[in-house]
C-alpha cells in the first residue's frame, strides 16, 4: 500500500527457495538470438529514444539454453549500446567476446591492459592467488604468450620454462632459435654499493 519506490515489487516468502517477483519475456515466437531486456535510459524530452545501459536475457543455441547480456552506450548515438559483458548458457563469462571459451574470458584491442590488480593493503596485503587441483607435468598452473608463443610457464608439477612450454627440469630456460647474437640466455646482475655483484 506504501511502495518505497515509483516500482516496488513484493512476493511471497519461500522457505529455501528463490521466487519470482517478475518475469519479463516475449511472446510470438522467437530464434537462435531473440530475447527481451531492461533498457536503462534519460528521458530529456527531444531524447525520449536515449539509452545508456541494457541488461537483456536472449537465446544462446541449443533447446532452452539462455544467456544474460550487458551493454553501455559508447557515446556513437542516443541509442547505440554496445555490449560489454556477456554471462553464456554454461555460466562462461566473456568481457569483449560474446563467445567466451573459457570461465572467464577477456578479450581487449586497445592499448590498456587487459586486467589490473591492486592490493592496496601495505601491512598485510597477498597479490593474487592461482591454485590448480592437477599436479601433472602436462598441467599448466599459468602460462604467458606472445603473439600465441609461450614466453613463460609454470607447470603444475612445480617445472618453470622461459622460452619453452614443456621445462624438462624446476628452471629451463631457452634461448630463441633466430637470436645469433650470443647474448645470455640467463644474466643475473647486483648493484650492491655500485659495482655488479
Amino acid at each position: 500500500d506504501s511502495p518505497a519506490a515509483p516500482l516496488n515489487v513484493t512476493s511471497a516468502y519461500s522457505a529455501s527457495a528463490t521466487t519470482t517477483a517478475i518475469k519479463v519475456s516475449t511472446v510470438g515466437g522467437y530464434n537462435a538470438t531473440s530475447g527481451v531486456s531492461i533498457d536503462f535510459g534519460n528521458d530529456q524530452g527531444s531524447y525520449a529514444t536515449w539509452l545508456t545501459g541494457q541488461i537483456a536475457s536472449r537465446k544462446d543455441g541449443g533447446s532452452w539454453k539462455g544467456a544474460l547480456t550487458f551493454s553501455t552506450n559508447n557515446d556513437s548515438s542516443a541509442t547505440d549500446l554496445v555490449e560489454r559483458m556477456r554471462i553464456d548458457g554454461d555460466g562462461s563469462v566473456g568481457i569483449g567476446t560474446d563467445a567466451p571459451s573459457a570461465a572467464l574470458d577477456v578479450v581487449v584491442s586497445s592499448t590498456v591492459w587487459a586486467a589490473e590488480i591492486n592490493q592496496t593493503n601495505a601491512s598485510n596485503g597477498d597479490g593474487l592467488f592461482v591454485n590448480t587441483g592437477s599436479t601433472a607435468s602436462a598441467d599448466y598452473v599459468a602460462s604467458f604468450r606472445a603473439d600465441n608463443t609461450n614466453i613463460f610457464d609454470v607447470k603444475a608439477n612445480g617445472n618453470v620454462g622461459i622460452g619453452i612450454a614443456s621445462p624438462a627440469a624446476r628452471l629451463q630456460i631457452n634461448q630463441v632459435a633466430s637470436d645469433q647474437s650470443g647474448a645470455a640466455a640467463l644474466k643475473v646482475v647486483g648493484t650492491a654499493y655500485g659495482t655488479n655483484k
